[in-house]
């Protein structure tokens, strides 16, 4: 199996269907959905059920067990942590492990989400992975994000529908989101290799046909009140607190709150929200790249400074960005702010594009960027803290 890095570009991509990155947000993204027959050629699953078995035993992975039938209830759940013999209790047929955030415990498997850079890095959520023996599901539903679905190994039925589903009627006293109602419009049996892209809020079933394997490529969709919640929460942390509400309005009744008033508490409001666009900014670049969960990060080894940083580098031919710390970076001209788990440095844009752009840096090329002491520093701290090794 070869795979490379797709970049942001206009070439059709067997990715998609032979379709352009133009063509595919013009006529599918968050429009409909799209069956990718041999999106990727002679593929086969980096991971085999019993490894991802083993991978979901493990204490910092999410991982959940869904069973449909044969439980002493219906639609089953069982979240981790998932204790050694719970495989062993598992019905033959008609149930779901479902593994989260793998790409970010087995760095290998960053060779596919790397595959969906046609799409902003910090709208990739995660890559989750499936197991499930013939029949296995987790009911018709639908997902509040965009998702690509290949298929790894065996087989599995994906019956689909073609709108989106506005009004959300669930079965109720499940530990699930199951449809009560579903009705398809398309009934496709997917192959290794083949994949579908599913846009918000579309209902999908899938059942597998025999043991299969599925990998789900989720984006994130962050609701606006996350959203809000988060700015609101940096605005407190930052703000001085020292202005008061103390206007008072001449009024005939001593209890009645006018419209008056109400404008007032609008007009502080806004002004406390709309802040100039550089506070909004920061606030993002801190959000979007903050560890949903956190993941322990160990380093190769400890640097006491940046010269010992530089010559360590010089002896290695490539540095890899660890899987689970996210690096972004918003340019403002020659110069950008760098976000790296959260946290922001000042670079150039040079500096800037070569540590966010390529997941395994050649030293060399990133040598050649290292102008300033900032620079240096964000070497020093990423290698200590273990977000690039070797």
């Amino acid at each position: 199996m070869q795979l490379s890095r797709q970049k942001i570009s206009n070439q059709p991509l067997q990715l998609l269907g032979h379709l352009t990155t133009e063509q595919f947000f013009n006529e599918y993204w968050q429009k409909k959905p799209l069956l990718i027959r041999n999106a990727i050629d002679d593929f086969e699953s980096l991971i085999s059920a019993d490894e991802l078995a083993g991978l979901s035993l493990e204490d910092q992975v999410q991982s959940r067990i869904i069973i449909e039938k044969d439980a002493d209830k219906p639609w089953k759940v069982i979240y981790s942590p998932l204790e050694e013999n719970v495989f062993a209790e598992m019905p033959e047929t008609h149930w779901t492990l479902l593994v989260s955030d793998v790409e970010k415990h087995i760095p290998e498997f960053t060779e596919i989400t790397d595959q969906f850079r046609f799409i902003p890095d910090w709208r990739i959520d995660d890559l989750m992975i499936s197991y499930a023996p013939e029949g296995g599901s987790v009911g018709p539903h639908i997902d509040q994000y965009d998702v690509f679905l290949l298929q790894a190994h065996g087989q599995r039925r994906w019956q689909i529908g073609s709108k989106p589903v506005e009004d959300e009627d669930f079965i109720e006293g499940l530990e699930i989101r199951v449809l009560k109602e579903f009705f398809a419009d398309h009934d496709w049996v997917l192959n290794p290799g083949d994949m579908l892209y599913l846009p918000p809020k579309i209902a999908h079933h899938g059942v597998a046909l025999n043991d299969c394997l599925t990998y789900s490529v989720g984006f994130r969709a962050n609701s606006h009140n996350e959203l809000a919640a988060s700015y609101a929460d940096e605005l407190l942390h930052n703000n001085n607190n020292q202005k008061r509400y103390n206007a008072i309005d001449f009024q005939d009744h001593p209890a009645e709150i006018t419209g008056e008033t109400i404008q007032q508490l609008k007009n502080i409001l806004v002004s406390s929200l709309l802040t100039d666009s550089a506070h909004i900014e920061e606030w993002f670049g801190h959000f979007i790249t903050d560890q949903k969960f956190e993941l322990e990060t160990l380093p190769d080894q400890e640097f006491t400074g940046t010269d010992e940083v530089y010559q360590f580098i010089s002896t290695v031919e490539f540095l890899s960005r660890h899987p689970a710390i996210r690096f972004a970076f918003i340019r403002h001209g020659e110069h950008s702010d760098v976000f790296i788990n959260a946290k922001k440095y000042t670079t150039s844009t040079v500096f800037a594009e070569t540590i966010c752009d390529d997941r395994h840096l050649s030293t060399a090329t990133l040598l050649k960027t290292v102008c300033s002491d900032e620079e240096k520093n964000v070497l020093l701290e990423c290698l200590n803290q273990g977000y690039l090794y070797q």
